[in-house]
């Protein structure tokens, strides 16, 4: 399963963005799982400008989030940037998208080379 977000982002934004009780927090993240836990995280790393500037490319309507202040975006892009641990990956967002694509692959080929055993892992232009 891939998601693009899950209990670790829940808990930045809330926690560390917003100052919520970190107990509270992961209890409800816990209920709301069941408990389930990625293999792998990959984070992709952008500084606060090229992430602005995406966005208002995007041109999408702008949610609560990203109307908080600057405090609250720099909290958070702290917290990703020091986040750690096990299967917790962090890739270079400035890349082109194909690199990009090709680093969060080779992530997940080397930390999990069992789901690839036998199959060609191309990049997504040799495999349409």
């Amino acid at each position: 399963v891939l998601a693009d977000r899950f209990d670790l982002s829940t808990e930045i934004y809330q926690v560390v963005g917003r100052g919520l009780d970190r107990d509270m927090v992961l209890a409800a993240n816990r209920a709301a799982t069941g408990g389930l836990r990625p293999d792998m995280i990959l984070i992709t790393d952008v500084p606060p400008g090229v992430g602005l500037a995406r966005q208002q490319q995007s041109r999408q309507a702008l949610d609560r989030l990203d109307l908080e202040n600057q405090a609250f975006h720099q909290r958070v892009i702290e917290a990703y940037l020091a986040a750690e641990g096990p299967g917790v990956r962090h890739l270079d967002g400035t890349l082109p998208p194909e690199q990009l694509f090709a680093a969060a692959r080779d992530a997940l080929v080397a930390d999990r080379p069992d789901l690839f055993s036998g199959r060609n892992v191309g990049t997504e232009k040799q495999r349409t």
